[in-house]
């Protein structure tokens, strides 16, 4: 299908006749193009241009434009071809007219009324084939939609409605699932959407039916992420360097324990492992990745890769993996990546590294694929966990953060203030479900079913009597710092070292080192406690 479109930037489009591989067909040459009539015969797209008083035309795939002008052509309104002729109609001159398509000869006025004629169709049945539908054997529930096919023709396509998704067989349009949610952090509030409630409308100016919950003790919250199966909140809180727990009820959230207390620091990305409800985080100061059991008791050292800082990290339980976004170094330069291991740290792997700035990383449920926002190159990617079969769906300017449910994508926006959700598909173009005028941090979607699944973790903690780190296929026993494996599930604290003067230790209780080395900018302790809590020291003047 072909549109064109008037204003500061005219220009004509194309796409699939179910919205995919739109492009682009031609920009110059244009002032104010109204209408538009495909010739098969020539395989060209002509318009009329109100403004530049002509009739152009185009090879569909944008090349060879041709502009036909005429003194009796002072406003062509609505143009269609057929054979070798253009007719067109002019409203100035209040007539149907009619010429040779390529060289304006033959010109003739076929038709004058008092009245302004505007549109103009041509019926023959040259101009539509009788040709069977490929619709028809398809079966769709809802929409069966035309799309770019091959050589043999187009193929057909099943879509659904705004609040719809369309199942696994690819013929099914469904309800969304009553208790999928979206939960949308702002620095002082989550709101509460559920999605069953696009139903009620889409391209809103207001929020949707929804419910703020309100966070006590958090002064400007930054990340979060949820265990759904006894509703605990682990949010972020980057004015006071910590993560705390606030449980999810009916009547609002309370506030619990801190898992995390870093201050003087922020935390960038954190995902829970709900089967042991560990948190996997990583902050500015340490951007390596760290585990904290759910209370905050014991913290271990995971990952060591060598990067700036993490963006965000994406579990999935049942498989015993893990993936996260970074900003990493190769020579002087900084180079986004996304990289996987398996959730005990081992087998790290480079995945991508092609994003300009990819975040709000995720996994699908079945954890055979990856998805991320890249609000550098303003795209949604998304890539299977061996590295093969790369796609990305264009979101757009001002993406702030991602998430998915189902098969639906939905991200925000920001612009002038004005926060926007989109929703798609990853098929048919966007659509806007509402904007507000709320700064909205990071986007979640949960439901009963989110999280399902389990590993060699699930049972008594697989036996480890503190961290219990899951792998395909089993589970690494890990201790906390200032704990020491005395066998492969159990530890025990370090013994106390008597570090000579001039000297201290660790805080696992591994090492003395020189004063010196504590806060130099280089880790020299394996748990990099000579690293932590350190004062940044005034720059001379």
């Amino acid at each position: 299908m072909f549109w064109s479109e008037v204003g500061n930037d005219p220009q004509i489009e194309r796409s699939g006749m179910d919205g995919s591989e739109r492009k682009v067909v031609v920009t110059r040459g244009l002032s104010w193009p109204v209408s538009l009539s495909v010739d098969t015969l020539t395989d060209r797209i002509y318009w009329a241009d109100e403004k530049l008083q002509c009739i152009g035309s185009v090879s569909l795939e944008g090349h060879n434009v041709r502009l036909l002008q005429m003194t009796e052509m002072p406003s062509p309104f609505s143009v269609v071809v057929f054979n070798d002729m253009v007719y067109w109609s002019d409203t100035r001159r209040r007539t149907i007219q009619v010429a040779h398509k390529n060289t304006g000869k033959n010109r003739k006025v076929l038709l004058k009324r008092p009245g302004q004629p505007f549109g103009l169709r041509m019926m023959h049945p040259l101009m539509q084939a009788n040709v069977s539908s490929p619709c028809e054997k398809l079966q769709c529930s809802d929409l069966c939609l035309l799309a770019p096919g091959l050589s043999t023709g187009p193929k057909a396509v099943c879509r659904c409605a705004a609040g719809l998704l369309l199942a696994g067989d690819g013929l099914t349009c469904s309800a969304l699932v009553d208790t999928t949610f979206l939960l949308l952090l702002s620095p002082t509030a989550v709101t509460q959407i559920y999605l069953s409630t696009m139903h009620n409308g889409v391209g809103l100016t207001r929020w949707p039916e929804h419910h703020v919950l309100s966070l006590p003790g958090v002064h400007q919250a930054s990340g979060l992420d949820l265990a759904v199966q006894d509703r605990t909140l682990y949010l972020a809180d980057a004015a006071q360097g910590s993560v705390g727990l606030l449980k999810l009820s009916s009547s609002g959230l309370t506030p619990g324990s801190r898992v995390l207390n870093l201050p003087d620091d922020t935390v960038t990305a954190l995902a829970v492992d709900w089967v042991t409800l560990n948190l996997y985080w990583s902050s500015s100061k340490q951007p390596d990745l760290h585990v904290t059991t759910s209370r905050g008791q014991h913290t271990a050292l995971l990952l060591q890769p060598g990067v700036q800082g993490t963006t965000s990290v994406a579990l999935h339980p049942p498989s015993g993996r893990l993936c996260f976004t970074a900003l990493g170094q190769v020579n002087v330069r900084s180079l986004p990546q996304v990289d996987c291991a398996f959730m005990d740290g081992r087998s790290q792997k480079l995945l991508w590294r092609k994003a300009v700035m990819p975040t709000s990383l995720l996994f699908s449920n079945k954890g055979t694929q990856l998805y991320w926002a890249d609000i550098g190159a303003g795209v949604i990617g998304s890539i299977l966990l061996d590295g093969s079969g790369y796609k990305q769906f264009k979101a757009g300017p001002g993406l702030i953060s991602f998430t998915r449910a189902e098969n639906i994508l939905l991200w925000s926006t920001l612009d002038n203030d004005v926060t926007r959700l989109w929703f798609s598909d990853g098929f048919q173009p966007k659509q806007l479900w509402f904007e507000v005028k709320t700064n909205v941090v990071a986007l979640r979607v949960y439901s009963k079913t989110s999280q399902k699944g389990t590993n060699s973790c699930s049972e008594r903690n697989g036996g480890c009597s503190q961290l219990c780190l899951a792998y395909p296929g089993g589970r690494s026993c890990r201790c906390g710092r200032g704990y020491q494996p005395i066998d492969t599930t159990t530890c025990s604290p370090f013994p106390s070292l008597q570090c000579p003067e001039g000297s201290r230790a660790c805080s696992d209780g591994s090492r003395c080192l020189p004063l010196t080395k504590f806060c130099n900018h280089q880790t020299d302790c394996l748990d990099q406690s000579d690293e932590i809590k350190c004062e940044s020291n005034p720059k001379p003047v």
